[in-house]
């Protein structure tokens, strides 16, 4: 892979334009993830009103884009689906809380949960919804977003149930958090045919304690 190609990949995964950037896995953005250029970043793991991490994290890449690398791995793929690169990265998840919530990063998991860890990030172009629709579990669901852009990882950012204190893991047991390893970007504009409204299935919570 070019040098130039290099950076315009980085740069789509850290594009923080007017304040988008911003990796989504569901279209609310209460679980996100986002990738600064200067080896900073932001992780959001909650569903709708609750929140159970929402903290700066350090990154750093350990090699060069992949161009159209394999795409094994992450929980879901699409036959449609062009993979633009992937990357090997480290990235470490830190206390630094972004938002006031009281009881929330440390206070849910363990010290391992702030060890450095190594990924695989996969940039995939098409048409995405947001993984969290597929909660719905076949059930009818509509979404008013579709994206262009998926980043999948090997495994989670969001640290695995092992590093979560027993104690204050009942919701996140029952979201399996974990496994959630796919997130989107890049609204595209709606389609005829798309709904317009939202039916309750595309509620992730309600999806999550209905299923």
């Amino acid at each position: 892979m070019t040098a130039n190609m290099d950076q315009a990949l980085l740069g789509t995964l850290c594009e923080t334009d007017e304040g988008e950037g911003a990796w989504l896995w569901d279209a609310a953005g209460g679980t996100m993830i986002k990738f600064n250029k200067d080896g900073t970043g932001t992780l959001r793991c909650g569903v709708e009103m609750l929140r159970w991490i929402a903290a700066e994290f350090e990154w750093k890449p350990l090699g060069p884009w992949i161009e159209g690398a394999s795409s094994g791995g992450g929980s879901g793929s699409s036959s449609d689906a062009k993979t633009l690169g992937q990357l090997d990265i480290e990235l470490t998840l830190t206390k630094r809380a972004i938002e006031r919530h009281g009881h929330i990063n440390e206070k849910l998991l363990t010290e391992d949960a702030f060890l450095p860890k190594k990924y695989t990030v996969r940039l995939e172009q098409g048409k995405f919804m947001a993984p969290a629709y597929k909660l719905a579990k076949g059930r009818k669901s509509y979404a008013t977003t579709k994206y262009a852009l998926r980043l999948v990882f090997d495994k989670s950012p969001i640290p695995p149930r092992k590093e979560w204190k027993d104690e204050e893991a009942l919701a996140v047991d029952r979201c399996r958090v974990w496994e959630w390893d796919e997130f989107v970007y890049r609204g595209l504009p709606k389609e005829e045919g798309w709904a317009s409204v939202i039916t309750e299935w595309t509620s992730p919570l309600i999806a999550l304690f209905r299923s």
